[in-house]
């Protein structure tokens, strides 16, 4: 037995046990000794001592009573030991709270080294900390976006993506179908962003603000765009093909040379959309998208393009 259980073991006895429990004991032993003729033998033979067979029953009862209370003992001792465990486990969150709060105040850090190497360790360290502690993914998620938009805003036109944004893209946007990104149900603010020759195969930009963003040339093939805000956004010689673009706002939206094979245009808001050039073979949903002042590309690009409902709306 541990020091630690024979500190509780002793706070459970009763102090006048601790006392005189021993004494007690002796003075029963002595007088079963005395008086043992009393209790043991029959002035009858062959008949039982009628004390001797209180004294069982008394013994008996004093007995049960020994047993339940030394359940009683052992019941106050485990409930010390998972109060204390749980003062433990309290004092270990706290400890690892404190131990993810000084990661993520390095990694901040290291977001504005001037070196892409630092800045690329910076971004992993933010990832990690967001799959290891849930109540940083929001955090961390909109860090990363506001990263983006404040690197890529004075972008010279040319100037590809570069290392760092397209691994920010990857850790918070691609992710396979059928597993649930940490970053689930959190809507990218992106406004702004010159991102041209991205990558986002099937990324899921769902929601995501991308007004007046520079997305030309990009590879966007299976990309979850529904609901997306692509308001004034440059897609020109971008790959849409297969894309959900369902209710997406692409009002004034340079989508000339793009192609936008097999995508879903449903309800999709097409204003003053520049789609000069444009491949719109075998597009979904054109008849429903709304196509105000749009300029659409020649008739031969449009071939096969699919209705999901009655009329389109010009």
């Amino acid at each position: 037995m541990s020091n630690l259980d024979k500190d509780q073991a002793k706070e459970s006895i009763p102090r006048w046990m601790k006392r005189y429990g021993v004494w007690i004991f002796v003075v029963i032993c002595i007088v079963l000794f005395r008086y043992s003729d009393f209790f043991f033998k029959s002035d009858v033979k062959g008949s039982a001592n009628p004390h001797g067979e209180a004294l069982k029953v008394t013994l008996t009862i004093v007995a049960g009573t020994a047993v339940f209370y030394g359940l009683w003992i052992t019941h106050r001792r485990v409930k010390a030991l998972d109060e204390q465990v749980r003062a433990l486990n309290n004092q270990n969150s706290i400890a690892e709270k404190g131990n993810a709060d000084e990661r993520f105040k390095n990694a901040i850090e290291h977001l504005g080294s001037g070196k892409s190497s630092i800045v690329l360790g910076g971004v992993h360290s933010l990832h990690r900390i967001a799959s290891e502690y849930s109540y940083y993914n929001a955090t961390v998620f909109d860090i990363l976006c506001s990263y983006l938009r404040d690197a890529t805003k004075d972008k010279a036109d040319g100037e590809s993506i570069n290392t760092v944004e397209q691994t920010i893209l990857d850790l918070l946007f691609k992710y396979p179908f059928d597993e649930k990104s940490i970053y689930d149900g959190l809507v990218a603010d992106l406004k702004g962003v010159r991102l041209p020759g991205a990558n986002l195969f099937r990324a899921n930009l769902y929601y995501a603000d991308l007004t007046e963003s520079d997305l030309s040339e990009s590879d966007l093939t299976e990309t979850d765009l529904g609901w997306a805000n692509l308001t004034r956004a440059d897609l020109s010689g971008a790959y849409l093909t297969r894309s959900d673009l369902t209710r997406s706002d692409l009002t004034g939206a340079n989508l000339t040379k793009t192609n936008l094979t097999g995508a879903n245009l449903t309800w999709a808001n097409l204003t003053w959309v520049n789609l000069t050039g444009a491949d719109l073979y075998g597009v979904i949903g054109l008849d429903e998208a709304v196509l105000n002042g749009a300029t659409l590309p020649k008739v031969s690009r449009l071939r096969n393009s699919r209705s999901s409902g009655p009329a389109g709306r010009l």
